[in-house]
């Protein structure tokens, strides 16, 4: 807890490994932090851990994360990208608060619950991808309808009679229903393409670019083409 907290000159760190947790407070303000890394085997990042670290522009969460604590990132202005691992059960609120340069979120298919406030500020946010078809989405109090965006901006991607979809409808957002003939979270339901790739999938010629992941937007390689 507050390790090191409000060291202004720290710039990258590698954690090590055998390390389980990170607690609450540890890298808080640290506003020349661009670099972390962080070792396999890592089960719990506490709150607030990484918030205020204005510099840093990316992490990769390891597969062994199984809880992200309340305000993890919050106020990382220049946060660009995430992975949620898919072992995460919670997205606790405020987790990624007004990182304003997050432009897309995937949110796994174990997460059962989004905390009230967890996106919000995320001012250039474009897409939000939610497996899990009854994902519990908490609604702030106030300004209820920027929990997972800005509606007309943001565009949610779930599945048809999901909570995602019902959060959309009632705030206006753009809606995206993904097809469940796939198990993949990138290939819409009423793309062109999605009894083809079912059929590739029953037939084992392809597994996708990864467990849920098909590659819709990635171009071919020759070998694929060949395939």
């Amino acid at each position: 807890r507050n390790a090191f907290r409000g060291c202004e000159e720290l710039r990258s760190v590698a954690l090590p490994a055998g390390l389980k947790e990170i607690g609450s407070h540890a890298f808080r303000t640290c506003p020349s932090l661009r670099s972390v890394t962080l070792p396999e085997g890592l089960t719990l990042i506490a709150g607030y851990a990484f918030s205020g670290c204005g510099k840093l522009e990316s992490v990769k969460i390891p597969d062994s994360v199984t809880y992200i604590g309340e305000g993890a990132f919050y106020d990382c202005v220049n946060l660009k990208s995430v992975k949620i691992p898919n072992g995460v059960t919670r997205i606790n609120q405020w987790t990624y608060g007004f990182c304003e340069e997050l432009t897309s979120i995937e949110i796994p298919e174990s997460v059962e619950f989004v905390g009230e406030y967890a996106f919000y500020g995320c001012e250039s946010l474009k897409s939000v991808t939610i497996a899990n078809k009854e994902c519990v989405i908490e609604e702030g109090d106030e300004e209820p309808e920027y929990m997972l965006g800005i509606p007309g901006q943001t565009t949610i991607y779930g599945y048809a009679d999901s909570t995602a979809q019902a959060y959309a409808d009632k705030y206006g957002y753009r809606f995206v229903e993904l097809s469940e003939k796939v198990p993949f979270i990138d290939v819409p339901a009423k793309a062109f393409y999605v009894d083809p790739v079912a059929w590739a999938v029953e037939n084992d010629i392809t597994k996708g670019v990864d467990d849920t992941h098909f590659g819709s937007d990635k171009a071919c390689t020759r070998g694929q083409v060949v395939t």
